[in-house]
């Protein structure tokens, strides 16, 4: 793998290490989850001043999909009623 000049794609092959509490790694963890980003990703853009995703973004993606269940959930009680009455 072959990266830019400012090392966007190249193999990443050092570790930073570390040391947190067990207050701040919930923390660190919490918030990448809800920028849905691994921890790992997250620290790298922090460190780096890399810009992080909108997290209301997701938000918005989570909403959606919470539709679309609610959609599916409205057909399969529709399919359901049309195979009760019209199978008579």
């Amino acid at each position: 793998m072959t990266g830019g000049a400012d090392g966007a794609g190249a193999r990443r092959r050092n570790m930073v290490h570390t040391y947190l509490s067990d207050a701040e790694k919930r923390a660190v963890a919490d918030r990448a989850v809800q920028l849905n980003l691994p921890v790992s990703a997250f620290l790298r853009r922090l460190a780096l001043d890399a810009p992080l995703p909108d997290s209301s973004a997701f938000a918005a993606h989570d909403a959606g999909r919470d539709l679309l269940a609610v959609n599916a959930d409205l057909s399969r009680t529709i399919g359901i009623d049309r195979f009760r009455y019209h199978t008579s």
